[in-house]
């Protein structure tokens, strides 16, 4: 039976104000695909934003991975017309495009933006593997090798993320019509998995090892917690007061990877932000350990009550070195550990804070690991990490996933 499968899906952040501002700005991405299907529609998205937004046209193109050659132009339409109207708030399907997809194919994607228009929310990748995005100035069917655009213009906050990342506008996932039996893996986690250090390579094994047999999304928003929604910060601190960090887990879950297509595997990663942040912003009262897991288990029920498996992970090592409220935050972490080592209502669980941590101090990440804070893996890290979860569930995927 032929069903729509997320070749791609990226959680659309909501940064509360313009995050980016384009105009005449063309658009390119570049995004890994392993399916094999004979149609494409993608998710054209406008969420939290205050006003409409105007793709003026957009096409896609499939490359060769091996070979390089490109198939396309292939239009993106919406309800018949190239010109694409999104109202503040939605996020629509572009109309079927016919195509002939393989697992070798990569989506190349572009879309020009002629008038002024502001972006409240964006996708946003670190490790650029599975996907990266430009910008550049003058509409791509004109005039296609133009200069990249400021990026500190297009978006002064975002191009100045001390990490450094690519972002993608009006477009949060691409799904592939398939008549194939395909897994879908679904990332839920905080900044560790928003990152994609670990998502991209775990993407670059499971694509290798199963050609159109599964497919990842991404579910992870930076600063995430299971319990809380976004802490409050003052404007002057942080633009939108804290809304990048998202609602918390267990009230997004469904909205974000339950909305358009059911994972048959739930990978949940988080807690880190829930032993810290609500210290670190002084909120009262303060989250517990308990309150945590209970979090984590209702998220567990969630998630099996729509027929996926669930597999957790105990909560790595934090950094925070030199903060006040460290102490106690690791307390809660390592109180958190010990209820998720006992047991939960998941199908598995992996030990991921024994792999990453310091044999010579279990309280910090191991050196060469993270990206000089302790807390978020580098690409060694990022490759680590991956290759535990391969090894655990996927490397027999049909036992296994």
């Amino acid at each position: 039976m032929e069903q729509w499968i997320p070749a791609f899906s990226y959680v659309a952040v909501d940064y509360n104000h313009a995050v980016a501002t384009f105009e005449n700005i063309s658009q390119t991405a570049v995004i890994r695909n392993n399916l094999r299907g004979n149609s494409v529609r993608l998710k054209l998205n406008n969420y939290y934003n205050q006003e409409p937004a105007v793709i003026d046209h957009g096409d896609f193109w499939l490359r060769d991975r091996v070979t390089g050659k490109k198939r396309g132009p292939f239009r993106i339409t919406l309800e018949g017309k190239e010109e694409m109207y999104l109202p503040a708030g939605e996020a629509p399907f572009s109309d079927p495009a016919t195509a002939e997809v393989t697992p070798d194919d990569d989506f190349i994607v572009k879309m020009y933006f002629r008038g002024k228009t502001s972006f409240w929310s964006v996708c946003t990748s670190y490790a650029r593997r599975s996907w990266y995005a430009s910008q550049k100035k003058e509409d791509y069917r004109v005039n296609d090798w133009t200069f990249p655009a400021d990026r500190k213009t297009l978006s002064p906050m975002l191009a100045n993320d001390p990490y450094g990342m690519d972002f993608l506008v009006c477009l949060s996932e691409i799904q592939v019509k398939t008549e194939e039996k395909v897994t879908v893996l679904a990332l839920m986690g905080d900044s560790v998995t928003a990152m994609s250090t670990y998502c991209d390579s775990l993407i670059s094994r499971l694509y290798s090892a199963y050609p159109g047999k599964i497919t990842v999304a991404n579910g992870g928003i930076n600063g995430n917690r299971i319990n809380r929604d976004y802490p409050a910060v003052p404007a002057a601190f942080a633009p939108g007061e804290g809304h990048q960090f998202g609602r918390a887990a267990k009230s997004r879950l469904m909205d974000d990877l339950y909305q358009d297509f059911t994972p048959d595997v739930l990978f949940i990663l988080e807690g880190v932000n829930d032993c810290s942040h609500s210290l670190a912003f002084r909120e009262e009262p303060p989250e517990n350990a308990e309150n945590i897991f209970a979090g984590l288990q209702e998220m567990i029920r969630m998630a099996k009550a729509k027929g996926s498996r669930v597999y957790v992970s105990t909560t790595g090592p934090f950094g925070g070195v030199g903060m006040g409220w460290r102490e106690e935050g690791e307390r809660m972490r390592c109180a958190l550990n010990d209820l998720i080592r006992r047991g939960t209502e998941a199908d598995d669980w992996i030990d991921l804070e024994a792999l990453m941590r310091d044999p010579d101090d279990p309280h910090f990440m191991q050196e060469g690991m993270h990206l000089g804070d302790g807390v978020h893996p580098n690409y060694f890290g990022g490759e680590k990490i991956a290759e535990a979860v391969f090894d655990r569930w996927f490397r027999s995927m049909p036992d296994k996933a």
